[in-house]
C-alpha cells in the first residue's frame, strides 16, 4: 500500500502539540544551575529548623550573615531558595533563567525582603519575562515588607502575546536592599496554540490526498 507522505507529517506535528515542557530549575533547587546570575547574589540550603541553614557564599556584614538572617522563613518550596543580600542593604543582583518553553499562562513566585513600599518602583525588586531575543515582553514590581513572610506574585503569559510552545526567559532584579525569591511556577489553562487546521479540514485534505493518489495510480 502506498504511503501518503501528508497525513503522516499532519499526524506528527498534531501529536507535537500534547509535549509537556518544564521550567528549569525553577525553585533553585539545583542551586543556580541553568540560570545567569549577576551582583550579589547566593543559594541558602535549608539543613534542619528554620534557623540551621548553609550559605554558597559567607560574606560577614557588620556582624550579620546577609539576606538569609533578616528573613527568618523556610524556602517557600523544597529545600533551597535563592537571596540577594550578602552585602545588606548595598546589595543588587539579576537572576536570569534558560530557555523555557510556555505552556500554561501564569509564571508565579514568591518573595520576600527589605520593605519598599516607600521606594520608587524603579528601586523596588521586579520580575520580567523576556523573549529568546531578551526583549522585555512584560514586568511586575514585588513589594516587600522587611518580614518573613513571603508573598506570591504572577506574571501573565498570554498579555505578554505568548503561545504555547514559544520560548521566553524570566528575570528577576533587585535594585534596592536584600530580597529572597523561591518556588517559580506554572499556572492556569493552557496557553493557546498557533492556529491549526481544524480537524474536519485535516480530514477532507487527507480524502483529496488519496483520491489523488488514487487517480495517478490508475493512469
Amino acid at each position: 500500500m502506498p504511503r501518503l507522505p501528508f497525513l503522516a507529517a499532519t499526524f506528527v506535528f498534531l501529536g507535537g502539540l500534547n509535549a509537556q515542557a518544564s521550567l528549569v530549575n525553577p525553585g533553585f533547587e539545583n542551586g543556580f544551575n541553568d540560570w545567569t546570575v549577576s551582583g550579589h547574589p547566593y543559594i541558602v540550603t535549608q539543613t534542619g529548623g528554620t534557623g540551621t541553614r548553609v550559605r554558597s557564599d559567607y560574606q560577614q556584614y557588620f556582624g550579620w550573615e546577609g539576606a538569609d538572617v533578616w528573613f527568618g522563613g523556610a524556602p517557600a518550596d523544597g529545600i533551597r531558595f535563592a537571596a540577594i543580600g550578602s552585602l545588606g542593604n548595598e546589595s543588587v543582583g539579576t537572576l536570569t533563567s534558560s530557555l523555557w518553553t510556555a505552556e500554561q499562562q501564569f509564571i508565579s513566585f514568591s518573595h520576600a525582603g527589605n520593605d519598599t513600599r516607600g521606594v520608587p518602583t524603579s528601586g523596588r525588586a521586579f520580575a520580567r519575562i523576556l523573549d529568546e531575543n531578551g526583549v522585555e515582553l512584560t514586568r511586575v514590581v514585588a513589594t516587600s515588607q522587611n518580614d518573613s513572610v513571603w508573598r506570591t506574585f504572577t506574571l501573565d503569559l498570554a498579555a505578554a502575546g505568548l503561545q504555547f510552545g514559544d520560548q521566553f526567559r524570566f528575570s528577576y532584579t533587585d535594585g534596592a536592599s536584600w530580597s529572597v525569591i523561591d518556588n517559580v511556577s506554572e499556572s492556569g489553562p493552557a496557553l493557546q496554540s498557533a492556529a491549526v487546521p481544524e480537524p474536519t479540514s485535516l480530514a477532507t485534505f487527507g480524502l483529496v490526498g488519496v483520491a489523488f493518489l488514487r487517480r495517478r495510480r490508475s493512469r
